[in-house]
């Protein structure tokens, strides 16, 4: 949430998820992704071909929306979809009344977020970070620390990822094409929940759906051989990670502590 902090501080910036590697790849298109997808077609080759194939405009594919949790969703009022978010134009007064007639998930969240100005692309919609491939070119253009877009992994009062800047860059005339992600992978298909969610807040889940994970490919692809570089490098960065972690602990502690006194 801190804008001008993420426009100067370059290692704050990078901190947010998924920024550093849009800053520092030399690729023109980047793909983000859960770490939870098992693939059963090549979606990365069909995200270029639609690249390929423009618009100009285009500046991300995968899957649009949330329409589970958005009231104007199949689920809810049907008036709008993924391939349909650009038709759907409600003014304020019909998105409020649209949201509360329908009691979604995160109602209150989203009539927060409609009645702060941002109506369309209404609050659940964004380019889906379960699989998203991002023209890198339009993104550095627009968003931070070069353009005036915030990062596309940063979260706002609730709103999940992705949905302020992909709302942004709808705003400034960029369109997302839809892929529909099962057609392709199937998500946190190792963890019990079956949606991911669990495992991102309960560590034992984690590891026990990474555990499936390697017993899937064990059994399927035969057993991983990592050089010695892995576990080095993997060592290292713990090491780095930790000594970084201590270092903003200490300094917190610290001004508290002169706060006080």
């Amino acid at each position: 949430m801190d804008y001008e902090r993420a426009k100067t501080d370059t290692r704050f910036r990078q901190s947010i998820m998924y920024q550093y590697a849009l800053e520092v790849t030399d690729k023109k298109y980047l793909c983000l992704m859960h770490n939870d997808l098992l693939f059963h077609g090549d979606m990365i080759g069909d995200m270029l071909n639609i690249f390929e194939k423009g618009p100009k405009e285009l500046v991300g594919v995968g899957p649009v929306g949330q329409c589970w949790s958005c009231p104007a969703g199949p689920s809810w009022a049907n008036v709008c979809g993924p391939e349909r978010y650009d038709q759907y134009i409600p003014t304020m007064e019909e998105a409020i009344a649209l949201t509360e007639s329908h009691s979604t998930p995160r109602k209150d969240i989203q009539l927060n977020v409609i009645r702060n100005g941002r109506v369309h692309i209404l609050p659940e919609c964004r380019l889906n970070e379960f699989c998203a491939m991002i023209d890198v070119e339009k993104y550095r253009k627009e968003t931070l620390p070069n353009g005036p877009i915030g990062c596309f992994g940063g979260v706002w009062h609730g709103s999940d990822t992705g949905t302020i800047w992909s709302h942004d860059m709808v705003k400034r005339g960029y369109k997302f094409k839809h892929l529909t992600l099962e057609n392709y992978a199937q998500h946190a298909p190792f963890e019990s929940s079956g949606s991911g969610t669990s495992a991102y807040f309960k560590s034992d889940t984690y590891w026990q759906a990474e555990e499936r994970a390697r017993e899937y490919i064990n059994n399927t692809y035969g057993p991983l051989n990592f050089s010695t570089y892995v576990p080095v490098a993997n060592t290292l960065d713990t090491l780095k990670r930790k000594s970084w972690l201590a270092l903003i602990n200490t300094v917190g502690m610290a001004k508290k502590i002169i706060s006080k006194s």
